[in-house]
């Protein structure tokens, strides 16, 4: 996992919705921000990774991103 992973969520009311990894907060934590979706910090194991990575810093923001 690192800044610019691209992934899935695959729990809850946001099941489907593809998000990227902003910033790292703990080994069990990622900060996740897209689009039409809000900044939010998530545990890893509500997301699914794909093998795509963004070219963004670590803690970029959501303009930077869109």
């Amino acid at each position: 996992m690192e800044a610019g992973r691209v992934a899935f969520i695959n729990f809850g009311d946001d099941y489907g919705k593809m998000v990227t990894i902003v910033d790292v907060a703990d080994d069990n934590r990622v900060l996740v921000d897209a689009e039409d979706f809000p900044r939010m910090i998530m545990p890893l194991r509500s997301l699914s990774l794909t093998t795509m990575k963004l070219n963004i810093a670590r803690g970029a923001r959501s303009r930077t991103l869109v």
